[in-house]
């Protein structure tokens, strides 16, 4: 790395050169830190649709296009709520040095899939 360009991120300590506009980077840290602290800040309309298990971020989308290719999953959230959405977009895993402030909030509940039969195999 060129070493008169380059800035430390204060956040994970790494060397970075700041080549994006400068609302990409939150408190002069590196462009991996600013996409996790900006998960600290979401916009209220999507706080109680951010969804954290095993480390693993997530959120839960309004848009056409569905993630996991329209897969449902139920989600169990801690304060109680239980949520099922067919519209889940992964994140990527939050990298140890956020996971005290960007804690599991959710488990998945594992739902049982109904047997698909054959026309001929119907058992009735």
């Amino acid at each position: 790395m060129n070493r008169d360009n380059t800035e430390i991120c204060p956040c994970c300590n790494s060397e970075y050169i700041k080549d994006l506009p400068a609302d990409a980077y939150f408190y002069d840290c590196c462009e991996d830190c600013s996409f996790w602290i900006e998960k600290l800040y979401l916009p209220e309309q999507y706080q109680n649709k951010q969804v954290i298990v095993n480390g693993i971020h997530y959120l839960i989308s309004n848009s056409s296009i569905k993630g996991y290719a329209g897969a449902k999953f139920k989600i169990k959230f801690f304060d109680g709520r239980v949520i099922k959405t067919s519209n889940l977009w992964q994140q990527g895993r939050i990298p140890q040095h956020f996971r005290s402030i960007l804690k599991d909030n959710a488990v998945f509940i594992k739902t049982r899939v109904a047997p698909t039969y054959a026309y001929d195999d119907i058992p009735f």
